[in-house]
């Protein structure tokens, strides 16, 4: 297989043979060899247990791999020291299965946070502010507190703190937990928008029939630790061997 690079396809995401163990010498994640390029999209698919939270959490260079490599475009994670991940990570958006809004402030000083942290400008902020909201119909909804907000609502606040920074890279884990048929499907029509608009999504799901919901959708199954897909990536020359 010729270098997807070489022919334009720039991988943003790429894992080769990611291994990660816990100090109780329980393998989370056995090996785990993952690609996903500019406005691809890969759903993991595994049951509860399987290790989809710890993948995402290592995806955000939360939590250090044992062995193998990630790749956040050119950006060697574990090569990369404090300040370099918080930099990369800010290219990165994630929608959580636990929300992790703060309740009592509002729907737009909950979207704000990660910009106000990256220290962009009021102007730009407010701009992009009336952006997201449109974009996921809560601009009704700008000066209601977190706290009042549907479930379906609440996850809508989530994605739009997400995309808010414009990241390259998204990655949603459990992003229809607890949602109702209808609520989930439009906050999958949501995640497929941003994937056509470019963004590299990843979607970890124990929900065998999400990836149905976004046509194009390649998918990974994760079991016992062990994750691929039918074609797996090939590593670039350059990288060699996982470490």
């Amino acid at each position: 297989m010729e270098d997807a690079r070489v022919q334009g396809a720039s991988p943003l995401v790429e894992c080769f043979h990611v291994r990660k163990t816990f100090e109780q010498g329980k393998d989370a994640l056995r090996d785990v060899c993952l690609q996903v390029g500019r406005g691809e999209l890969v759903f993991v698919v595994g049951p509860t247990g399987a290790g989809k939270t710890t993948l995402c959490r290592c995806l955000l260079g939360l939590e250090p791999v044992s062995q193998g490599c990630i790749f956040i475009g050119d950006a060697h994670l574990r090569r990369l020291g404090r300040a370099e991940l918080c930099a990369e990570r800010r290219r990165m958006g994630f929608v959580s299965p636990d929300f992790k809004l703060v309740g009592w402030r509002t729907v737009v000083e909950n979207i704000g946070m990660p910009l106000r942290a990256a220290g962009r400008s009021n102007a730009f902020i407010t701009e992009r502010l009336s952006q997201v909201l449109a974009f996921v119909g809560l601009t009704g909804k700008m000066d209601a507190a977190c706290c009042s907000l549907t479930e379906g609502e609440r996850r809508r606040v989530c994605i739009a703190r997400a995309i808010a920074g414009d990241p390259a890279v998204l990655i949603a884990d459990e992003p229809t937990a607890d949602l109702d048929g209808k609520t989930a499907r439009e906050v999958m029509d949501l995640l497929g928008e941003i994937c056509l608009r470019g963004a590299a999504m990843i979607v970890a799901t124990h929900d065998a029939s999400l990836p149905s919901c976004i046509p194009g959708g390649r998918v990974a199954v994760l079991r016992g630790g062990v994750c691929r897909e039918s074609s797996p990536p090939t590593p670039r020359a350059r990288r060699g061997a996982a470490e």
